[in-house]
C-alpha cells in the first residue's frame, strides 16, 4: 500500500508519499518541513493507494486512514523528529464468505 503525509506549513502543504512494507510498515522524508516551526500537529497521514492485485483496496475509517490522522512524536533527536500514527486497513467490496 502506500501512505501519503501532508504537512501544513502556512497556506501551503507539503505531501510526500511511502510505501508500506511486507510488515505494513513506513516511511515518508518530508523534505522542508520545519518541524520546530510548525510541529507534528500539522501534519496528518492517510491510505493513498492499495497494493496491487489485492481485493481490499477499500480505505476504512480505522484510525482516519480513509480521511487522515493525526501523528504524534515517537522520537525526537538535534538531527531527525520520527512521527508515528496508528495502523490503517484497507477492506474488500464485498465481505468475504465464510
Amino acid at each position: 500500500a502506500v501512505v501519503e503525509a501532508t504537512c501544513k506549513v502556512g497556506t501551503k502543504k507539503i505531501k510526500a508519499y511511502g510505501k508500506t512494507k511486507i510488515n505494513g510498515k513506513y516511511s515518508i522524508t518530508l523534505k522542508g518541513f520545519n518541524y520546530s516551526k510548525y510541529g507534528g500537529k500539522a501534519c496528518k497521514a492517510k491510505l493513498h493507494m492499495a497494493p496491487k492485485g489485492s481485493p481490499c483496496s477499500i480505505p476504512t475509517k480505522l484510525h482516519l486512514g480513509n480521511k487522515g490522522a493525526s501523528l504524534k512524536v515517537k522520537s525526537k533527536t538535534k538531527y531527525e523528529v520520527v512521527l508515528s500514527a496508528k495502523p490503517f486497513a484497507y477492506a474488500p467490496k464485498t465481505p468475504y464468505k465464510e
